[in-house]
């Protein structure tokens, strides 16, 4: 699904809701990713996620945070862009849009994007930067994720993007392995070490909001 983008977008009403995201995370993706980033993004993200009514015109928020109610509702927004697969979420991100903004639980805007399939959204957020090897909560990566569900597509642009694929618990190779996905071991770079390993947990899906 494409929501078809307002012919101001970067600008208008939306430039300022991006502006105040990104002025709040203050994420540099030209950086590597440290604890303090995460905690910025998951702080904001459990304002975002709190205000699931937002639309309704129910979301309570705190006075003396930052944040407006519009820059709320627009990260929800994006948390579901990325799960439904709408490419508004590449405007945005090209707006100025944190690519690596993450919710409640840790998912970042391209595990949403991948876990659901959308190989596009994916493609494109990987292109604008986002972190192949952020874990969630979890600690389950994007590439495992994909490899769960069986989206070979993108599990190929992951790992050629530099995804981990011994990342996570479970990683994608033991994922890969547990069910006996062989054609996709090789495009893991599996080898004889990984074939032996043990397999902690049987993987299953992120937290129920990816």
């Amino acid at each position: 699904m494409n929501t078809p983008v307002p012919a101001d977008f970067g600008s208008g009403d939306i430039a300022p809701a991006v502006q105040e995201l990104e002025r709040s995370l203050s994420l540099d993706d030209d950086r590597p990713t440290t604890a303090s980033d995460k905690d910025r993004s998951k702080n904001l993200a459990a304002l975002v996620m709190a205000g699931e009514t937002a639309e309704s015109g129910s979301l309570d928020v705190d006075p003396t945070h930052t944040l407006t109610p519009e820059a709320i509702q627009f990260a929800h927004r994006m948390f579901n862009a990325a799960r439904n697969g709408d490419d508004v979420l590449l405007h945005a991100v090209d707006a100025g849009l944190p690519v690596n903004l993450t919710n409640d639980e840790g998912n970042s805007l391209l595990m949403l994007a991948a876990y659901n399939g959308h190989a596009d959204l994916a493609s494109g957020l990987v292109e604008r930067g986002a972190d192949v090897n952020r874990v969630n909560d979890r600690g389950q990566s994007p590439l495992a994720g994909v490899v769960f569900k069986g989206y070979d597509e993108i599990a190929a642009v992951l790992a050629k993007s530099g995804a981990d694929p011994r990342l996570g618990t479970p990683t994608a190779i033991q994922t890969a392995r547990l069910f006996k996905k062989t054609e996709l071991l090789s495009v893991l770079g599996a080898t004889e070490d990984d074939m032996k390993e043990k397999i902690p947990l049987t993987p299953g899906p992120p937290p129920s909001k990816a």
